[in-house]
C-alpha cells in the first residue's frame, strides 16, 4: 500500500469515483457537501455514467445528530447506518483507500493520513473488513428509518392508488389506508413486531367467522373485543426478531418488516372489502 500525502487524500478520493466503471461505495463517519462542488460534481457525473453509489455512516447517537444523513439525502441518495463506526474507507471495484479523513468540506485542511492499495491482495484484505463488518448483511448494519419509512409508504401507495397517510412518532408507525394502523416492535419473550387495525363490531363479528383466512398467512392474528370503547381491533405478530425498534431496523431484517406490514395491511383490506362483497 502506498501513504498518501495529506494535502492530496480529496484528490485521490475523486480519481477512486472518475475511474469507477461500475460501483463506489463511500463509508465515512461523517459527510457535508455544502459548497463542495467539486465533489458534488463527480458525483453526479456517476450518476450520469450509471455507476452505482453507496454511502454509509455512523449510527446517529441522538436525534439532533442526523446532519450526515440529511446531507446525503439532499443529493438524492439514501444512506446505511453503521452501529459505532469509527473508520473512513472509500473504494471502486479495484482500488481502495483507508483514511482518518472523512467526507466534508475542508477536511483536507487537517492533518490526515490515508493509505491506498497497490495490489489484489491489499484490496481484497480492505474488501474482507468491509464485507465481515458494513456490507448490507453485516451484523453491525442499520437501515435508516426515514428510508424504511419512505419504501414502505411507495410500496402501499402503489397498491392502492391512493395516497396514503404515514406517520412515525419515534416508537411506533400510524398508517391511514382505508383503516387506521398502529406498527410498534416490543419486548415479549422476543422482539416483536405487533400491527394492529381498528374494526367496528360488524367488521369484528365477519372476521371471526373467516379468521381461518387469514390465519394462512405467516403472523399470529388475534381479535379483540373491547365492548366498553365501542370498538374492536385485529391484531397481527411476527415473533423472534433481532430488530429492538422501529428506529434502529436491522438492515438484514427490513425487507422481511416492510412485507410484514404489507401483508397485514392487505390482508385486512381484503377482509373488509370481502365483508362488502
Amino acid at each position: 500500500m502506498k501513504i498518501i500525502h495529506p494535502t492530496t487524500i480529496a484528490d485521490s478520493i475523486f480519481t477512486l469515483i472518475d475511474d469507477a466503471k461500475e460501483h463506489i461505495t463511500l463509508v465515512s463517519t461523517g459527510f457535508n457537501f455544502y459548497k463542495w462542488d467539486s465533489f458534488l460534481k463527480r458525483i453526479e457525473h456517476a450518476r450520469k455514467r450509471s455507476i452505482k453509489v453507496k454511502f454509509f455512516t455512523n449510527e446517529p447517537e441522538a436525534k439532533e445528530s442526523t446532519n450526515s444523513i440529511k446531507e446525503v439525502e439532499s443529493i438524492g441518495f439514501h444512506t446505511k447506518l453503521v452501529k459505532k463506526l469509527n473508520t473512513n474507507i472509500y473504494f471502486n471495484e479495484h482500488t481502495a483507500i483507508v483514511s482518518s479523513m472523512n467526507l466534508i468540506y475542508n477536511s483536507n485542511q487537517q492533518l490526515d493520513i490515508a493509505i491506498q492499495t497497490e495490489t489484489k491482495e491489499e484490496y481484497d484484505a480492505v474488501m474482507d473488513f468491509y464485507i465481515k463488518n458494513i456490507q448490507p448483511d453485516g451484523a453491525h448494519l442499520l437501515m435508516d428509518t426515514n428510508s424504511f419509512l419512505d419504501e414502505l409508504e411507495t410500496s402501499l401507495q402503489n397498491l392502492f392508488q391512493k395516497n396514503i397517510r404515514l406517520q412515525f412518532d419515534g416508537t411506533s408507525i400510524q398508517i391511514n389506508a382505508k383503516g387506521r394502523y398502529k406498527i410498534s416492535i416490543v419486548k415479549e419473550k422476543s422482539n416483536c413486531l405487533k400491527m394492529s387495525c381498528l374494526l367496528n363490531k360488524e367488521e369484528y363479528l365477519f372476521f371471526k367467522m373467516n379468521l381461518h383466512k387469514l390465519n394462512k398467512m405467516k403472523l399470529a392474528i388475534e381479535l379483540e373485543q373491547d365492548e366498553e370503547r365501542y370498538h374492536c381491533l385485529i391484531w397481527g405478530s411476527a415473533y423472534q426478531l433481532q430488530t429492538e425498534s422501529l428506529n434502529k431496523i436491522l438492515d438484514t431484517e427490513s425487507a422481511m418488516l416492510k412485507q410484514y406490514i404489507i401483508d397485514f395491511v392487505v390482508a385486512t383490506q381484503d377482509m373488509k372489502l370481502l365483508m362488502q362483497d
